[in-house]
């Protein structure tokens, strides 16, 4: 019985890597040019590239950063298993009534749709500036 589910997981795995290898490479051949210029003309805009999407399910909010805005409020862990990594925290807490808020620094990140990956510049924002390293 575990040799059936053996191969069973390794046919599985063969398939899923030859079929992320036609995407990757076979598909190229495929697009017409117009749809890899698009794509291209994407990257260079930035669009979908240079923002960060958070969203709270609990407190029901939705943040857009741009990365130059993510790294000028996000802090660098410095030891433990994420170092390196970025961390941020949007929300704080009432401990007495027992609540949760938007802290101040954030509430000009909350987004009630994406209009703004599509016709901001955040990264061109002047007051930005200081805070980046």
């Amino acid at each position: 019985m575990d040799r059936i589910f053996f191969l069973i997981g390794a046919l599985s795995a063969f398939v899923g890597v030859a079929a992320g290898a036609f995407g990757a490479h076979g598909l190229k051949e495929r697009l017409s040019a117009e749809m890899l210029a698009r794509a291209n003309e994407l990257k260079r805009e930035g669009i979908f590239g240079n923002a960060f999407v958070f969203y709270s399910e609990r407190m029901d909010t939705l943040w857009i950063l741009s990365s130059a805005e993510f790294i000028a409020h996000s802090h660098q862990n410095k030891t433990g298993i994420n170092s390196g990594r970025r961390t941020i925290w949007f929300n704080g807490k009432n401990t007495k009534a027992q609540t949760e808020h938007t802290k101040p620094q954030f509430e000009k990140f909350i987004a009630k749709n994406f209009q703004r990956l599509l016709h901001e510049d955040p990264d061109a924002t002047p007051a930005l500036l200081p805070l980046l390293p």
